[in-house]
């Protein structure tokens, strides 16, 4: 369709991040409002991220020439890595908005309004300074 390998990899790892979030929460309400271990929601989430980076380089839908790779690093796989650092950052923003606000949104569905424009912003920026340009 046109659209760069990193781009699409950035929003697979905003995925896999957000799906390991949501895992977490599920085990939090499922043990009474209390993590089984210290930095689960870290821990899930990050082990969701290196997974599906795993299995995407084994399965060699990832591999690309060695021209096409960005800093060594296969396109699809790199993309992966950065959106998921990017979304767990803008998680992690989010959750310091609330404790500012007194547990509440600044505004409606900025949990999910904020991991989406970091995404979108890193990409826009990332083709504007020719990273993600073949």
């Amino acid at each position: 369709m046109g659209v760069d390998d990193a781009i699409v990899g950035t929003f697979i790892g905003a995925f896999t991040i957000s799906t390991g979030l949501w895992l977490h929460r599920a085990l939090i309400k499922r043990n009474k409002g209390k993590p089984r271990i210290p930095f689960q929601g870290v821990i899930i989430a990050l082990a969701s991220l290196v997974a599906t980076a795993a299995t995407l380089e084994i399965s060699g839908i990832a591999a690309v020439p060695e021209f096409f790779k960005i800093l060594g690093t296969d396109r699809l796989i790199f993309g992966t890595l950065l959106g998921g650092a990017i979304s767990l950052a803008a998680f992690y923003a989010h959750e310091r908005m609330r404790r500012l606000n007194g547990r509440k949104n600044f505004i409606p569905l900025q949990g999910m309004i904020l991991p989406l424009l970091a995404i979108i912003v890193l990409d826009i920026v990332m083709t504007v300074i020719g990273l993600f340009s073949r």
